[in-house]
């Protein structure tokens, strides 16, 4: 029986074909499997998209009422609030009432020290209850004198969504403020033995001065 051999070129050619036939189905996995990968990354991307979305903050700048013809000084306490409303009435109101609690514990603030170092001043002899009562007197005083504040200044803005923001700027003197006090002091038979109203407005203006170059 004769077995017939394929030439050499032919079983080249073959295996070449066979070869060629396994590394095409090694790519076609490959590419599969990276276009199967690709497919659920952007699926999830795009799904996890809206939960990242990121808003940019916005900077603001130029606040009204922020110079130092708003600050106080030597002379007078201000103050500045704001209050974002549909209405203007409202916004007003409520951005006065913001200003005047700003004023009213600046104030507060202020004739405590006053007050403290007046009775602890070497020329004023007063216990420790009189020392009390005299603060309290001052801040009462203070307080009732709030009703004098002035506006200088108001500011409405329109925001993108249609309420208005108001910003209100009011001003006390000072100098009503230790005028009151002396006034009031000076009506009260028991204090006004132990109240020396020229060492009191000394202090007082001192303080005013230290309060405006702190």
């Amino acid at each position: 029986m004769q077995v017939e051999i394929e030439p050499h070129s032919k079983v080249y050619d073959k295996n070449n074909r066979l070869k060629s036939e396994k590394m095409n189905k090694k790519y076609f996995k490959i590419a599969a499997i990276l276009l199967f990968i690709g497919v659920i990354t952007t699926g999830c991307g795009s799904r996890r998209q809206p939960q990242s979305a990121v808003v940019d903050a916005v900077a603001v700048n130029n606040l009204p009422f922020t110079t130092a013809a708003y600050r106080s000084n030597d002379t007078h306490w201000r103050g500045v609030g704001n209050s974002i409303s549909t209405q203007l009435a409202m916004g007003r109101r409520v951005a006065t009432q913001n200003a005047r609690t700003v004023l009213a514990q600046e104030i507060e603030t202020q004739v405590r020290v006053v007050t403290q170092s007046f009775a602890n001043h070497e020329q004023v002899q007063m216990d420790t209850e009189e020392a009390a009562r005299f603060q309290e007197m001052s801040i009462a005083v203070t307080n009732e004198t709030l009703n004098d504040v002035r506006v200088i200044g108001e500011q409405v803005f329109r925001l993108p969504d249609g309420r208005l923001d108001v910003h209100i700027a009011l001003e006390m003197s000072k100098d009503a403020v230790g005028r009151a006090i002396v006034s009031r002091i000076s009506a009260d038979d028991r204090m006004r033995l132990r109240f020396d109203e020229y060492q009191f407005r000394r202090v007082f203006d001192e303080e005013m001065r230290n309060f405006e170059n702190r």
